[in-house]
């Protein structure tokens, strides 16, 4: 959050690129202090979140499994988009952080299963990890129909892991979606939202 605020930042001149280099400090000193997973998405501050990770990781990359996300600077790919859009969005990924390849892409807060069996993205993300643009292919969902896309993803072995919304009081099925994912498939589960239920 703090890299996004700092990307945002206000309208006074020069603040924006004060606000970006105090975002890649942050970013070096998580790094420094042993973070080694950094997520990110297109569609976080319009790209300002790839940029930023990107200008912090010189030198830096092979210190960090990097994850992005099938996305744009203006939101989710419908299921229906083409071979070529979901190359495209992880090809220009690329380029704004700076490396030729991420270790994780997940489709970004899929609540639709017909996003998540998307033919093409398959075939996109097949011949994306056969040009070494990527290691692995993921998901990641916070909505209403968590567990039946989770159910659905888990049934299809087509994905390496799931980041999930996770904290107190969160889906009574949650705990059966993960054993299912890591007994099932060896799938990787990423927790995110854990603060979310901490008034509970």
């Amino acid at each position: 959050d703090e890299a996004r605020e700092a990307e945002e930042g206000s309208d006074r001149p020069g603040d924006r690129g004060r606000q970006g280099e105090e975002g890649e400090r942050i970013v070096k000193l998580a790094i420094e202090r042993g973070v080694n997973y950094l997520d990110t998405s297109p569609d976080y501050s319009s790209s300002g979140s790839e940029q930023i990770i990107g200008r912090a990781l010189k030198g830096l990359r092979d210190e960090v499994f990097l994850t992005t996300k099938f996305c744009t600077p203006k939101g989710h790919l419908p299921a229906d988009a083409s071979v070529s859009a979901y190359k495209t969005t992880l090809e220009e990924s690329l380029t704004r952080l700076q490396t030729d390849h991420v270790d994780l892409i997940h489709v970004h807060s899929c609540d639709e299963i017909d996003r998540l069996r998307s033919e093409n993205m398959h075939e996109a993300f097949d011949r994306l990890k056969q040009d070494g643009k990527v290691r692995f292919l993921g998901f990641s969902s916070h909505t209403p129909n968590l567990v039946q896309v989770a159910n659905a993803a888990i049934d299809s072995g087509r994905f390496d892991a799931i980041m999930l919304a996770y904290h107190h009081g969160i889906w009574p099925k949650l705990g059966e979606v993960i054993r299912r994912a890591v007994e099932e498939q060896d799938m990787g589960i990423v927790a995110m939202k854990t603060l979310k239920g901490a008034k509970h």
